[in-house]
């Protein structure tokens, strides 16, 4: 960085900070986590928890921001008849939710628009597995809609009845957006304090 450059951008720095920081306000939705659910979100991570007891079960929903961006910027694009191409955008959050029980875990992949909690795959794993790289080789269960429809009902009322409802996408849709906000004015002063 050159000696005149780095003025420049100190000052446009400056500027997104400011303007970040006076136009950012947390939306009501996430203000409240929803009972019984806890919160585990730390600032720096992109990693955020939400974690309840369910009988003598550990329920664990898992959030990674960075996956929401990736997700939602892929489009359906449809060319209309008068040549212009058409953007769908489906908005929704991917998480999973992991139903911990005498060590083993039943992990569910799912995502949400908050209308709906749709399960993607449900896998098995190890409580001490959970959060860390899986083996590759393991069988890590079927393809989810291949699963005969009244285990498909089944899953998806396990996951109700543990409080993983459609009111609880939307407040992780809302909740996703407010973290990548806040972690991207952290991340922006802590570029001002490097550059300053």
């Amino acid at each position: 960085m050159t000696e005149e450059a780095s003025p420049a951008l100190a000052d446009v720095l400056r500027e997104e900070v400011k303007y970040e920081e006076e136009n950012y306000k947390q939306p009501e939705e996430v203000k409240s986590v929803p009972e019984p659910w806890t919160l585990k979100d730390e600032p720096g991570s992109t990693h955020v928890m939400l974690e309840r007891k369910f009988d003598n079960e550990k329920v664990v929903v898992d959030l990674l921001i960075h996956e929401q961006d990736d997700q939602n910027e892929e489009l359906n694009e449809q060319e209309g008849e008068d040549g212009e191409v058409d953007v769908d955008v489906d908005v929704s959050v991917s998480f999973s939710v992991s139903i911990v029980k005498n060590g083993r875990a039943l992990v569910f992949d799912c995502t949400s628009d908050g209308s709906y909690v749709e399960i993607v795959h449900v896998s098995l794993a190890d409580e001490t597995a959970l959060n860390t790289e899986q083996d590759d080789e393991a069988y890590e269960g079927p393809v989810y809609q291949e699963l005969d429809e009244k285990l498909q009902q089944a899953f998806e009322e396990m996951l109700a009845e543990r409080g993983v409802t459609p009111e609880l996408g939307e407040y992780l849709m809302r909740l996703s957006e407010d973290k990548e906000q806040r972690e991207y004015m952290g991340w922006l002063q802590r570029v001002a304090d490097v550059v300053n």
